[in-house]
């Protein structure tokens, strides 16, 4: 989890403007590598003044410094133009130089008594800085051999051999300490940088261990909140072809209450709500298995309008002397999903018939080739507005806690989504409401 945080998050882009890696691994810092370019810059323009105004002895060999003095110039120039740039150089091959110059420049200006050779702990540091502990020992090693030989071999007459070999061996220990002292602070910089990386990385850790956390209960919440919600579904479901199966029951049992004909008509009906209830436990293992939703797996039959409409009836349980029926045209016969459409069918009566005030339902079907609107309407109160009913289905839809009752127009509207047809409500002229249905047929 760290190591992801530190790669994928900000912390890994922060550390990444300032720092860079060169070939031997060493850890680089652009902003303290910018100020060495500008200040190598100042160091020529202070060599340029010391040799054009200082003391004699500065010019010991004129020539050879101007020259030395003029590719250190145009040296400063170039790095500090890549540095600017973003373009990284060599950094064992700008410490070689650096080294370089400075002892070459040192022995241009004097050797032993030059003051250049103040200069020699900048290269130092700088390599330190740059490439620390280990590389700046070896280049302190190699600056103090370097300028030993230069020391030793520039001879001036006010200057013994003995000061000569005293001054290289001072020089030469101190160049070692600049460069323990320095790529030792640089080391513990690095640690306290790497700890403060690893503390910033282990906080994003645990922020993003408590967003998963948050986010699982969330998805834990919704599993549960969608269980209840199909739970109540089933319910309402099932309660409307359970009640109207127990009242024929009663009505078949009762001997003489009905005449063979109608004793027909209700064992036909018995099976048709037989029929319905397999369907819905059809849509309930489709819900366990397949789909995850209160929709099922659409099945497509040959279905005739005129028994779609009269099951429908029968199972929101109006009377027929309650409803109307018109079919345009009669006897259609259509493939559609059935049992998705009498439950739509069925929720829609079924609502029109409890809050019409008993009064007659209207029902509506027109099929053409490409789809199947169905209209229902009532004649109650107004109570139930387009506006109400909205409240209704999004109340339905939202609060776990919203009783079955509410559900039906919910339903439908899932349903008929389901299907890619359209829902509508409107108030009807006269009073009561009209829902409209437009189902696609293909």
């Amino acid at each position: 989890m760290l190591e992801r945080c530190v790669e994928a998050g900000g912390l890994g882009n922060e550390m990444n403007n300032n720092l860079t890696t060169s070939g031997g691994g060493a850890v680089q810092w652009r902003e303290p590598e910018r100020v060495i370019a500008v200040l190598r810059v100042l160091v020529v323009v202070s060599l340029a003044l010391l040799v054009a105004f200082g003391t004699p002895v500065n010019r010991t060999y004129l020539t050879f410094g101007c020259i030395l003095i003029g590719l250190a110039g145009v040296y400063a120039i170039y790095v500090l133009r890549a540095n600017l740039r973003g373009r990284p150089l060599s950094q064992g091959w700008m410490t070689a130089v650096d080294v370089a110059l400075t002892v070459l420049l040192t022995a241009a200006t004097g050797g032993a008594s030059s003051m250049v050779v103040a200069l020699i702990p900048l290269a130092v540091v700088a390599s330190a800085v740059r490439q620390g502990l280990k590389s700046a020992m070896l280049a302190a090693l190699g600056t103090g051999a370097l300028f030993a030989a230069v020391t030793l071999a520039v001879s001036r007459p006010e200057i013994s051999l003995h000061h000569r070999i005293e001054v290289a061996l001072w020089w030469c220990c101190y160049f070692v300490a600049f460069a323990v002292l320095t790529g030792s602070l640089r080391r513990v910089l690095d640690r306290e940088h790497e700890r403060t990386v690893r503390a910033k990385a282990e906080v994003m850790a645990e922020h993003a261990e408590a967003a998963e956390e948050r986010d699982l209960r969330a998805r834990l919440l919704e599993v549960q909140r969608l269980r209840e919600e199909g739970l109540r579904v089933l319910l309402h479901e099932f309660r409307t072809p359970v009640s109207s199966l127990a009242a024929l029951a009663r009505s078949l049992t009762v001997p003489g209450r009905l005449d063979a004909e109608r004793r027909d008509e209700a064992i036909n009906l018995v099976a048709a709500h037989a029929r319905h209830l397999t369907d819905m436990l059809d849509g309930l293992a489709d819900l366990a298995i397949e789909t995850g939703n209160p929709r099922g797996i659409p099945r497509i039959r040959r279905t005739f309008v005129q028994d779609l409409a009269q099951a429908s009836l029968t199972s929101a349980g109006i009377p027929a002397e309650h409803s109307t029926v018109s079919l345009e045209p009669s006897g259609a016969l259509i493939y559609c999903d059935e049992h998705r459409v009498r439950r739509i069918m069925t929720n829609l009566l079924e609502n029109a018939h409890r809050h019409g005030s008993s009064r007659v339902v209207d029902l509506r079907i027109v099929c053409t080739r490409s789809s199947l609107t169905l209209e229902v309407g009532d004649r109650g109160p107004g109570l139930l507005t387009a506006k109400h009913t909205s409240a209704i289905l999004g109340r339905a839809s939202s609060d776990e806690r919203a009783p079955v009752e509410g559900l039906g127009l919910w339903i439908v509207e899932q349903l008929v989504s389901a299907l890619g047809g359209t829902f509508s409500l409107e108030p009807r002229e006269g009073g009561g409401l009209l829902a409209r249905v437009v189902i696609p047929l293909s």
